[in-house]
């Protein structure tokens, strides 16, 4: 093979290994950001009688999380660097063009109702297991 072409091959490699960490670690600074959401702030700012501002909160947040977690799955495809600590969760699959923010909204709504002891509990953790709950995805058929 001649060595320019082997030097671009190693050099694509490096540079697709570089975006992967600084994909897990942008995803690792997002996740310290919004741990400081709790599932009490959640349960407020989704409340029926909350108001315009608190109601943009609630779903920006939702879909916030729900970007990070699509992130996630998607990563947990690609190749990890080696000495990256990274334990994929359980796949969603949420049916994108039959579920509104108003229903997703709803579904927080009656998760965090559910249990008041998720109060102190992360946001972000919530929304996926309210989510995970409400939309797991199909096992795979038989081939």
């Amino acid at each position: 093979m001649h060595p320019g072409i082997a030097r671009a091959r190693l050099q694509r490699v490096h540079r697709r290994r570089a975006r992967h960490a600084a994909a897990a670690a942008f995803c690792a600074l997002l996740a310290r950001a919004a741990a400081a959401t709790t599932a009490g702030d959640l349960g407020q700012w989704c409340a029926e009688s909350a108001d315009d501002f608190r109601y943009g909160m609630c779903v920006g947040f939702i879909n916030g999380a729900l970007s990070g977690i699509e992130t996630e799955q998607e990563n947990a495809r690609a190749e990890i660097p080696a000495g990256v600590a990274y334990r994929p969760r359980a796949r969603i699959c949420i049916p994108k063009e039959q579920v509104t923010n108003g229903q997703l909204r709803q579904l927080v709504i009656r998760c965090v109702a559910a249990d008041p002891n998720h109060g102190r509990t992360d946001g972000a953790d919530i929304v996926y297991a309210c989510i995970r709950a409400a939309y797991p995805c199909a096992p795979p058929g038989p081939p």
